[in-house]
């Protein structure tokens, strides 16, 4: 009911699984196929005798692991599961009072590849705003800088000796405006 009750409220972007763990690290239940009834370390033969006498798993097998576990740095509680080229994170949350411990695993490429189609997309999304930013930037600069090349264009014609030559208003000109008026 518990394992159920979790799925059913998950709202993830990637599948989260949850496993029920024994105090010897074997999967009781789980929501992962995989996972069921499978021994997430290697167990010694004295530990599958005392398994087998007490019926843990009524006539059920264990499976033998095939899991390579790799810590991960600086995460309590938290490894990756190898399972024949197959990636997973995996947290262990030991449960109060008990001897059980909630396995909470994805799949490493599933969580990972939603991670990097976001990058992928914040990329694209900066590369299209830097490049509209700069188009606008270079435009309204070379615009706003036309009134005063106009100007000095006015004045360097005066000092030539064109004395007819007169500034031509520009609406982006503002202040410029004023000087030519005066000029």
């Amino acid at each position: 009911k518990l394992l159920k009750n979790l799925i059913s409220t998950q709202h993830s972007p990637y599948p989260i699984h949850f496993s029920l763990l024994t105090e010897d690290f074997v999967v009781f239940i789980s929501s992962h196929p995989d996972f069921a009834l499978r021994s997430l370390t290697p167990l010694s033969k004295k530990v599958l005798k005392r398994i087998k006498k007490k019926k843990q798993f009524g006539s059920a097998s264990i499976r033998e692991s095939n899991f390579t576990q790799i810590p991960i740095p600086g995460i309590k509680n938290a490894i990756e599961l190898v399972q024949n080229e197959t990636s997973y994170i995996a947290f262990f949350l030991p449960i109060k009072n008990t001897n059980l411990t909630l396995l909470l695993h994805a799949n490493k490429e599933d969580v990972f590849q939603s991670e990097q189609e976001s990058l992928q997309r914040f990329i694209i999304i900066f590369f299209i705003i830097f490049t509209i930013g700069l188009s606008l930037t270079l435009w309204l600069t070379q615009r706003m800088s036309q009134p005063l090349e106009s100007l000095c264009r006015a004045m360097e014609k005066v000092s030539h000796g064109n004395f007819q030559t007169r500034y031509k208003k520009d609406r982006m000109g503002f202040e410029i405006n004023i000087l030519g008026d005066i000029f």
